[in-house]
């Protein structure tokens, strides 16, 4: 607890970071990457770091609780973002943090179909540039390339 926030590491969990003998190898990184749920006066946020499927599965049994904030999980992968996880979750906002137009083609446009059919709200960094959010006004998000328009800036979707 730091100035009334609270900071929970929701993963990766101790057994899963203890890996032994041939085993080591075989661990992807995302698998172990930081899940942060941070929980202010007003609302709750997530920061999903690179988790995928089975390890959001593994966090939805531990009995995930609602946030107002998401930041997507694997910068919104094929590999990530389950029904399941956000309907745990139900987040109002959702940020994708991604490059624009990589290789990678992140957001994938199935895993962006899943939070609208949610009714979750999102934005993506290319677009947004950095997003301000506040617990203390959980319902509002401020992108700065909305806030601080330049004429070469895109607009957000």
């Amino acid at each position: 607890v730091w100035d009334g926030v609270h900071f929970e590491v929701l993963h990766p969990l101790a057994a899963s970071r203890v890996a032994k003998g041939p085993s080591v190898s075989k661990i992807r990184p995302n698998a172990v990457s930081c899940v942060l749920r941070i929980q202010g006066a007003g609302g709750a946020a997530l920061l999903a770091g690179d988790i995928e499927a089975a390890q959001e599965l593994d966090l939805v049994r531990q009995g995930l609780k609602p946030v107002d904030w998401l930041l997507v999980p694997h910068h919104g992968s094929k590999t990530s973002s389950s029904t399941a996880f956000l309907q745990a979750l139900q987040p109002q906002w959702a940020m994708v943090q991604a490059g624009y137009r990589t290789r990678f083609g992140h957001p994938a446009p199935e895993v962006m179909v899943r939070y609208k059919d949610l009714h979750i709200q999102w934005v993506d960094s290319p677009h947004c540039g950095a997003a301000h959010w506040r617990s203390d006004r959980p319902e509002q998000l401020v992108c700065e390339r909305v806030q601080s328009r330049r004429y070469w800036h895109h607009l957000p979707p």
